[in-house]
């Protein structure tokens, strides 16, 4: 998932619930919020396109509660290889809560690598659920813990899971498996169409209007992420997945 593609979820989402007002809070006073060792909390407000009753979050990462918003916890403080992935299994997750009643035992768990204010990156878990619900049941916003697990798990996988008391989301999971199998992102499928023309790296970057260095990043990205080592072998595996096809 882009960040374009973010943004205009995010958009929608504010448009989505600008009229709803809450009628259950999780928590009425922030004092009832206990943090342990190396966590943090924080609440996302889609509705506002805001952060709130943030705690912990300066002395675990070095970002002050004026400096963050909701794009920064949700994408761009995200490690870059991480980023798409976990975009996307927001955008799941989330798009669900909006679009199902009576969430209140909600929880999602999400694995990942953020940034602190020195450029070193922590791996977090952080798991979130309902903070409030407007008077049709439905969720605006979510509560989220971060901890740091850097110490436990020095793994570069993205891990995550969700679950629902009364749900059965077996067929959601399998989807977002699939759809998680290859995660190409839309510039990177714009990168594999020139490698089909048989553009070289400066020929792909003027067309794209970027430098070569970042056409290298995402080729890099693109052998990673297909598990192969030459554009033959690459466009081939896009290909069997249906991502491109070639002349």
């Amino acid at each position: 998932m882009t960040q374009e593609e973010f943004e205009k979820f995010v958009e929608k989402a504010a448009i989505q619930f600008q009229d709803h007002q809450s009628t259950y809070t999780k928590w009425k006073d922030d004092n009832d919020v206990n943090l342990l060792e190396k966590q943090a909390f924080y609440v996302i407000d889609w509705k506002n396109k805001s952060v709130s009753h943030v705690k912990g979050l300066e002395k675990l990462l070095g970002w002050k509660e004026d400096e963050i918003t909701l794009l920064d916890l949700t994408r761009n403080l995200i490690h870059p290889e991480d980023r798409e992935k976990l975009s996307f299994l927001i955008k799941e997750v989330v798009s669900y809560c909006f679009d199902t009643p009576n969430l209140g035992k909600l929880v999602s768990r999400f694995s990942y690598r953020i940034r602190k204010t020195d450029g070193t990156y922590l791996k977090i878990m952080r798991h979130s659920g309902v903070y409030d619900l407007d008077e049709k049941g439905y969720s605006y916003s979510n509560f989220s813990f971060l901890s740091d697990i850097t110490e436990f798990d020095k793994s570069k996988k993205v891990g995550w899971d969700f679950f629902i008391e009364g749900h059965d989301l077996t067929e959601l999971k399998k989807r977002i498996e699939k759809d998680l199998k290859t995660p190409v992102s839309e510039r990177e499928k714009e990168v594999l169409e020139c490698l089909v023309k048989g553009y070289g790296n400066k020929k792909i970057a003027d067309e794209l209007f970027v430098s070569t260095e970042t056409i290298k990043y995402h080729k890099k990205n693109l052998f990673k992420k297909f598990e192969v080592n030459t554009t033959i072998a690459l466009l081939k595996k896009a290909s069997d997945e249906e991502i491109i096809v070639l002349e």
